[in-house]
């Protein structure tokens, strides 16, 4: 009976360890100044503010022709406009 009490009290302390290491990260990550875009994304929605505004998008939204629009060329005829 007393190894098996040993062996409870050894899994609770590994338990309150791990419980303890996951707050430290998480209040460590709270004061770490990271980039809004950390992955450096090149789709639409790292274009817009997080959370999201009510219209998400300042303007229409423009015809995404490229897998990667942020990183693609702007072209002429897209003024930003409505047609």
């Amino acid at each position: 009976i007393e190894a098996m009490n040993g062996i409870a009290v050894a899994g609770a302390g590994l338990v309150l360890l791990g419980g303890l290491l996951a707050v430290a990260g998480l209040v460590g990550k709270r004061r770490s100044d990271e980039p809004a875009d950390p992955w450096s994304g090149s789709t639409l929605e790292w274009a817009t503010a997080s959370p999201p505004t009510f219209a998400n998008f300042d303007g229409p939204v423009p015809a995404v022709t490229s897998a990667e629009p942020l990183l693609a060329p702007a072209s002429d005829d897209d003024d930003g406009k409505d047609a």
